[in-house]
């Protein structure tokens, strides 16, 4: 009979796989060749029904399907990856599978076959390149994030405009480090007086959580110290939190803070590469804007400068024809300035201009542009605006400008000023930069002949 049994079992003489089938109480009823060699292990240990502990000692959830009772093993059976010794001294890691063996012919009916898998050699190459291969992960994950942190920069320094404000523009720059960086939060910080050890937020939604504003207050005091350094880049940890804190100064700008957060999971990385040079590009972004916007402002009144106008008036007056948008501009002049010169001073002169360029910035819309054109003649071009509405925008300039007083430093009296103004609107078919310009020119010399202190408006050009 046990010759019958053992060519049923001659299936796994030649597997590479140990394989050995025992009766519920661990005796031997075979044994393959790969499993003899695995644990040295006589021919005469099956034929004897020896134990099979004898000769490799397994863990004991390896055994436990041997203990169930039922038709069929537990979902506990399967490939699992364990550890052995052979009583010849061997160790190693094997997978090993138990399942169940019916035999109608044998009285006894319950044996287990045992597959073992010697895994050893996979399991000491695993283990010896494991750091190697978590090391490579690691530097593969970390060019992938400083490509990606190149790439941020590359855009900020391209597709940024610099001609938006200061708040505008670093509000900007800090979604982007939320959106496409990993931060969970970033803001921008002014750093008006470094002796008083306050700083005070930028950008045009200054709402921030709980543990921004403790941060804030913290770190007032603690750049203090640090107020004539260049650049200064640190970690804040509890109780506020992991927060990274660069501190730098623009050569033409206020001194600026970045506090960032880390997003969880990204504790580890080391972001001081990445904010360093971030404050190298804001710093160059910040002093550009200030540049540029120099070049393009009147120093006197904080308005646009004549050529800044001539090329933007040429263009609104390109996109008005393009789109078929109304467009209309005002001519403003100062009444008698001369004579406010004269008698008062170029001070005094200098003072007028400067309010009445404030009455401007304040009326019109962040579309509209407000420009000095000349000594004490101002430009406003109102986009997307018809002659009808933007009479209602002369009037309200003149009646400020009508109602207030100027005071000048060293005078004891305030000065009285009233402004003229033509205003006129662009005809598509007729009209270009050049025409519109003259068509308000000539209503303001209409104003001014009429008396002063009043809004004409051109007539229409012939068609």
């Amino acid at each position: 009979m046990a010759e019958l049994v053992s060519e049923q079992w001659k299936i796994f003489d030649h597997l590479l796989d140990a394989v050995f089938i025992v009766d519920r109480d661990g005796k031997l009823f075979y044994t393959n060749e790969s499993f003899r060699h695995l644990c040295d292990a006589p021919l005469r240990a099956v034929t004897s029904h020896e134990d099979a502990v004898k000769y490799i000692e397994l863990p004991e959830e390896c055994w436990e399907p041997l203990r169930e009772s039922g038709d069929s093993v537990s979902d506990s059976a399967g490939y699992r990856e364990v550890g052995f010794i052979t009583k010849s001294g061997s160790m190693g890691r094997a997978q090993v599978f138990t399942d169940r063996i019916r035999i109608s012919s044998l009285s006894q009916d319950e044996l287990f076959y045992v597959i073992l898998r010697d895994v050893t050699v996979e399991a000491r190459l695993h283990a010896k390149y494991k750091v190697q291969i978590d090391n490579n992960e690691r530097l593969i994950g970390d060019l992938q994030r400083s490509l990606s942190e190149t790439a941020f920069l590359r855009r900020l320094a391209t597709e940024l405009p610099i001609y938006t404000d200061t708040g505008t523009l670093l509000s900007t720059i800090a979604n982007r480090m939320k959106t496409e960086l990993s931060f969970r939060d970033a803001h921008f910080f002014t750093f008006p007086d470094p002796q008083t050890g306050e700083i005070e937020p930028f950008g045009l939604d200054k709402r921030m959580g709980s543990r921004l504003r403790e941060v804030a207050k913290f770190l007032g005091p603690a750049l203090k110290e640090k107020a004539n350094e260049e650049l200064v880049t640190s970690v804040v940890f509890q109780p506020f939190g992991l927060f990274w804190i660069t501190y730098f100064r623009p050569r033409l700008e206020r001194p600026v803070v970045l506090v960032a957060s880390t997003k969880p999971g990204e504790e580890g990385v080391d972001h001081r590469i990445l904010l360093e040079a971030l404050s190298g590009q804001v710093s160059t972004l910040l002093d550009n804007r200030s540049l540029y916007f120099a070049s393009i402002t009147d120093t006197v009144t904080g308005l646009f400068n004549r050529r800044f106008f001539d090329s933007r008036f040429g263009i609104e007056c390109m996109r008005a024809t393009e789109k078929r948008m109304p467009l209309t501009l005002l001519l403003i002049d100062i009444d008698h300035f001369k004579k406010i010169n004269d008698d008062h001073g170029h001070q005094a002169g200098d003072a007028v201009l400067n309010t009445l360029g404030q009455v401007i910035k304040r009326r019109i819309r962040g579309s509209d542009i407000g420009a000095r054109v000349g000594g004490e003649e101002f430009a406003v071009v109102l986009p997307d605006t018809s002659p009808m509405d933007a009479l209602i925008v002369a009037e309200s300039l003149r009646k400020q400008v009508y109602e207030m007083n100027v005071a000048v430093h060293g005078l004891d009296k305030e000065i009285k000023v009233t402004i003229s103004i033509g205003v006129a609107g662009y005809k598509w078919a007729t009209d270009n930069q050049n025409s519109l310009y003259k068509h308000a020119e000539e209503a303001l010399e209409r104003a001014k002949a009429d008396g002063r202190n009043k809004i004409i408006s051109a007539e229409p050009p012939a068609a």
